[in-house]
């Protein structure tokens, strides 16, 4: 819906005035007008399929990373969970030459590898993951863990009934799981696939961002679309 914020007593609106955002419903009758408010029309809809909700009460669109995480390694979000699980490990001496051209070598330590390798290793043990009914609208931004991941094993993943609304955001899941078969994105808001997808919003263009190793296939045999 349209963000509407009163944010000032008088003008039509009362004293305790509060930020509220328009919400349209996909189902009629679920709602209680057509988006105006004593006659003020604040937004437009079908009239039975608006309302209106507190900003703090709204949940916004997500990428696929963040709402894997929060479904699937929630505790791993923990501040103290994760400090527990923190563990330097030694890498092999990388050996160098200072500025003397003298030989020299040196212990490698990465802080957090074994975070990344076990959550790596549970995301390669996915073969079904359902995501329907959640606030995932979005591949982009990889704003949980900054590092590469994939879902190399994944076959089925459901969609249904989320915030997705573009088929460049469809192609790049399916990046993530090049051995996918069967995808489900029934009641969702996608219109009909372009010939051309442009980039997904929010795609890294660099190289060192984004690297490339072979050309994506599409492996998907079943693909289920609102009916």
């Amino acid at each position: 819906g349209e963000l509407q914020a009163p944010s000032k007593a008088g003008e039509g609106y009362p004293e305790q005035a509060v930020e509220v955002v328009g919400v349209e419903y996909d189902e009629a009758g679920i709602g209680k007008h057509n988006g105006s408010y004593q006659g003020s029309q604040l937004f437009t809809c079908p009239d039975g399929r608006g309302s209106f909700a507190k900003v703090e009460k709204v949940e916004l669109g997500m990428s696929i990373q963040r709402a894997i995480a929060e479904k699937y390694f929630a505790a791993a979000q923990n501040p103290d969970a994760a400090r527990k699980s923190t563990r330097e490990e030694t890498f092999d001496l990388m050996e160098y030459v200072d500025s003397k051209g003298r030989e020299k070598s040196k212990s490698v330590e990465l802080v957090g590898r074994y975070d990344i390798e076990q959550r790596q290793q549970r995301l390669e043990g996915f073969l079904e993951i359902s995501l329907a009914e959640s606030c995932l609208a979005t591949r982009f931004p990889d704003d949980i863990w900054a590092v590469d991941w994939s879902l190399p094993n994944l076959k089925s993943l459901w969609l249904d009934k989320t915030l997705i609304n573009d088929w460049a955001d469809v192609k790049e899941i399916c990046e993530l799981c090049p051995n996918l078969e069967w995808l489900s994105l029934s009641r969702t808001r996608l219109k009909p696939c372009p010939e051309v997808l442009p980039a997904a919003a929010g795609k890294p263009t660099g190289v060192s961002e984004c690297l490339v190793l072979k050309p994506f296939v599409c492996k998907v045999r079943t693909l289920i679309l609102n009916s």
